[in-house]
């Protein structure tokens, strides 16, 4: 139903004064034709239009900060509490605060050129194997260390297999 069939339905006049279709919209005289609960009505109507358009707009607008909370708790699960609390490196001890989270700290002293003291000092205060970040961890023992991780039982990039293989081992 369009608007014009809507003005005659309610027994609302159209004004004359103007064209009919003027940018798509039929004028409406808002006067009532005979019975005064008419504009009474068409407030009401508008006044229930506008409330539920505020009402949608409300929603959208709480749906997004819904899902954006959901996405930060997300987020913050996955890269803090997962490798602080349930990853299998989470009983290693940390070289710095941040390693569990980040190798930010370590690609510094990398940068820095501090790597090999920064590592042999925390090697001394926590002991042979310590977490550098998230996921790369220093050994720093040949029994129960080196030994079995080289002898088998993990796995290797295939690095190590094409550097080994250049000088004839395997």
């Amino acid at each position: 139903m369009c608007a014009r069939d809507a003005v005659h339905a309610y027994g609302m006049r159209i004004s004359h004064g103007m064209p009919e279709s003027s940018y798509g919209v039929c004028p409406i005289d808002l006067t009532p034709s005979g019975n005064p609960s008419r504009l009474a009505l068409i407030y009401i109507i508008t006044l229930c239009i506008t409330s539920m358009s505020f009402i949608i707009i409300a929603m959208v607008v709480s749906l997004s900060v819904l899902v954006g909370s959901a996405l930060a708790v997300a987020l913050i699960y996955k890269y803090v509490l997962s490798p602080s609390l349930f990853s299998p490196l989470s009983k290693i001890p940390a070289a710095h605060p941040t390693a569990r989270i980040s190798s930010a700290w370590i690609t510094w002293i990398r940068y820095t050129f501090t790597e090999l003291r920064t590592i042999h000092d925390a090697h001394a205060r926590l002991g042979p194997v310590i977490l550098l970040g998230p996921n790369e961890v220093s050994v720093n023992c040949v029994k129960g260390g080196i030994q079995s991780i080289y002898s088998g039982g993990f796995e290797k990039h295939e690095w190590y297999n094409n550097m080994f293989t250049n000088f004839g081992y395997e």
